[in-house]
């Protein structure tokens, strides 16, 4: 089931300011492995260029030449997808599975700009 409205994830020591008024979402997480891998694809389904990533991306567009994510297979460890490049934007939590679509984890459209690990949780 996926939610509606906007999740926003803080590390320790990062102060958010909310002005909209809406849910907040509060996760507790824990992940105790140290293993992140995480395929994305340019098409639905897993179809098109593939691309395979084990460390943070700070742009999209620089290491995968396109600036959309149509699925996802994440293997290993909890990522966050972010709206634009430099980990800005509206940010997406990414937990191990298959995602066939964007909307499959609650996107808007397809585009991603960058992505991360999530380690500090």
């Amino acid at each position: 089931m996926a939610s509606t409205g906007f999740s926003y994830y803080s590390r320790i020591g990062v102060d958010y300011k909310f002005e909209e008024n809406g849910n907040l979402i509060l996760f507790l997480l824990q992940y105790r492995g140290g293993s992140y891998r995480m395929k994305i694809y340019e098409r639905p389904d897993f179809g098109g260029q593939m691309m395979e990533f084990m460390d943070d991306c700070p742009s999209v567009y620089d290491r995968f030449r396109y600036r959309d994510i149509h699925s996802c297979h994440v293997m290993d460890g909890y990522w966050i997808f972010y709206e634009h490049p430099n980990y800005r934007g509206r940010q997406y939590f990414m937990r191990p599975g298959e995602y066939r679509r964007y909307s499959d984890w609650g996107g808007y459209s397809s585009t991603i700009g960058s992505f991360r690990r999530m380690r500090d949780f």
